[in-house]
């Protein structure tokens, strides 16, 4: 299991707004094999990986331990580890 976030300010979070078209779902679609996650779930990656975000999602088994096997470059939480990470819950 993963720690949660470190020297996670909330403060600085950052709006990101991404164009959802048929470029996105393209350069996304080649994920689902790699990481072997369901095509709508290789939208929330594609976007973290261009973005060097921190990925969070409430589906452990099926898309973040998945994730994380595949060792990308950024890093995956579930909820529960974000959210103790940050002194909540």
């Amino acid at each position: 299991m993963h720690a949660g976030p470190k020297n996670f300010s909330t403060r600085h979070s950052t709006s990101l707004v991404f164009r959802c078209d048929s470029e996105l779902c393209k350069r996304a679609y080649s994920l689902c094999h790699e990481y072997r996650v369901y095509p709508m779930d290789t939208l929330y990656l594609r976007v973290a990986l261009d973005s060097d975000a921190v990925l969070v999602s409430l589906d452990r088994e099926d898309f973040i331990n998945r994730v994380r096997a595949a060792n990308p470059s950024i890093r995956a939480y579930h909820v529960s580890e974000f959210m103790s990470g940050l002194g909540v819950g």
